[in-house]
C-alpha cells in the first residue's frame, strides 16, 4: 500500500517463516496486537515479523517507520479465507504456483493482480501481472495478439526477458530473469493468457489456471 506521505508498506503471509522475504538488520523484540514479534531495523527498509495465528507467519515491511508498520500489522484480519483473484485465465500445463496477489490502486481506481509460476520441467520462476498500460509499442504477434517482446531487455540494471500485452487500456506483463529464461516458454505463457472481461475482482476467475 502507498500511504498519504508516499511511503510504501507491504504485508506478506506464508506458512513458513523462511518463505517470507529475507530481511537483514538489527533485531529487537516488539509485539503486534499482544503477540510476540520481531522488528528488523535496516537502512531504508524496516520490517516487523510475527505469527498472527498458529501455522502462519506474516511480515510488514517498507519505507515507513517501524511504528507505522506495526500499526498496519495490527489491522491484519485472518478471520476469513479468500482465494487470490487475478484478472485473467492462464493455460499452464503442469508446473506450480509460487505466489499470487490481487492489487488495488487508490490513484487510478483500478484493480489488478499477478501470479508467479514455475512451469513443468523448468527451474525458473515466471511472473504474469496485469496493471495500467505504459504505452509500450508492439513489435511481434503472439497467439494472434500484438505484443511488445523484448528478449533480453535491461531494467534497473538487471537483464530480463519481457513481454508486454496491451489490451482494453490495461497491460499484461510477462517477466523472468534472462539468465535462466527460456524465451519459448515465456512466449507460450503469453500465448496462454486470456484477460477477464470485467474489472470487478468479484467476477475474476479463481483459480486462474485452465
Amino acid at each position: 500500500m502507498t500511504l498519504d506521505d508516499q511511503q510504501e508498506v507491504y504485508v506478506e503471509v506464508a506458512r513458513r517463516a523462511d518463505a517470507l522475504v529475507d530481511r537483514q538488520g538489527e533485531s529487537r523484540a516488539v509485539s503486534v496486537g499482544g503477540r510476540p514479534a520481531t522488528a528488523i531495523i535496516a537502512v531504508g527498509v524496516d520490517a516487523v515479523r510475527w505469527q498472527p495465528v498458529p501455522g502462519l507467519w506474516a511480515q510488514a515491511f517498507g519505507t515507513a517507520d517501524i511504528q507505522t508498520e506495526i500499526g498496519i500489522a495490527e489491522t491484519l484480519d485472518l478471520s476469513h479465507v479468500y482465494r487470490c483473484a487475478v484478472p485473467f485465465r492462464l493455460t499452464l500445463s503442469g508446473g506450480r504456483l509460487n505466489k499470487c496477489e490481487t492489487t488495488f490502486s487508490a490513484v487510478t481506481g483500478t484493480a489488478g493482480g499477478g501470479v508467479w509460476v514455475v512451469p513443468a520441467g523448468s527451474s525458473s520462476e515466471y511472473q504474469v501481472s496485469v496493471g495500467d498500460s505504459d504505452q509500450s509499442p508492439v513489435n511481434e504477434v503472439v497467439a494472434g495478439h500484438a505484443m511488445a517482446v523484448h528478449i533480453p531487455v535491461s531494467i534497473s540494471g538487471r537483464t530480463l526477458a519481457e513481454i508486454k500485452y496491451p489490451y482494453f487500456g490495461r497491460m499484461a506483463y510477462f517477466w523472468v530473469d534472462y539468465s535462466a529464461a527460456d524465451a519459448a516458454v515465456l512466449r507460450s505463457i503469453a500465448a496462454g493468457f486470456k484477460p477477464a472481461l470485467t474489472g470487478d475482482p468479484a467476477g475474476w476467475p479463481r483459480p486462474p489456471f485452465t
